[in-house]
């Protein structure tokens, strides 16, 4: 059962890897080099913060991923409906982040782009509290949460509603991205490792097989 969650992400990767080779095959190698090229600028360290803000929102959404993998199919499908939509909110965040998703929406829908985060926020919230409420009785779990939710809504109304030019805005809001993130990493190695215990108490013979 476990293996079969990595058939989606492996379908993926293969559509994408033949996407861009034909793409290459098909005109040239100038079409293609644009998708392979790295990310670089006039200094030293460029997009660095970027970088690292993808980094822990995508490593958030790969050990939610492992948590997953690790839950029992005989258990209640709620907590694994919470993984799963965790992994898929912290993905898209990953991305969001790269290719700036939410801005592009704002201009479709024709609103403030903030209100895109918002809303995600407060969907993932409402999966928190139907599907993942027993994270919030546990301090490992929830200091970390708290700290990223924070850290995110934060620098969502800096985004929204502090003038662009002001003094220390762009450091402010971008290090609270990452800040953010790293609070959401650490809560997501707290959900897993309370899967690795509970998994472990489970196998833990008892005293009279060990006896046996």
């Amino acid at each position: 059962m476990q293996s079969k969650l990595f058939i989606l992400p492996v379908l993926l990767l293969i559509a994408y890897s033949l996407f861009l080779f034909c793409l290459e095959w098909s005109t040239s190698q100038a079409a293609v080099r644009p998708y392979f090229d790295e990310i670089k600028g006039p200094v030293r360290f460029f997009a660095i913060n970027t970088s690292l803000s993808v980094f822990l929102l995508l490593g958030t959404s790969l050990l939610f991923f492992a948590t997953l993998t690790l839950t029992p199919s005989v258990e209640a499908l709620r907590e694994k409906a919470f993984l799963f939509s965790q992994v898929c909110v912290f993905a898209y965040l990953g991305f969001d982040d790269r290719f700036r998703i939410h801005e592009r929406i704002g201009v479709k829908l024709g609103i403030d782009d903030h209100y895109v985060l918002l809303l995600l926020a407060a969907l993932n919230g409402l999966s928190l509290l139907l599907l993942g409420r027993q994270y919030l009785f546990r301090l490992r779990t929830l200091i970390p949460l708290i700290f990223g939710c924070a850290a995110f809504g934060v620098m969502t109304v800096i985004d929204g509603f502090v003038p662009v030019d002001a003094k220390v805005r762009l450091s402010v809001e971008d290090l609270l991205k990452v800040w953010g993130g790293f609070g959401f990493l650490v809560f997501s190695w707290s959900v897993l490792s309370l899967r690795f215990e509970q998994a472990q108490k489970s196998h833990q013979p008892s005293f009279s097989e060990e006896r046996a």
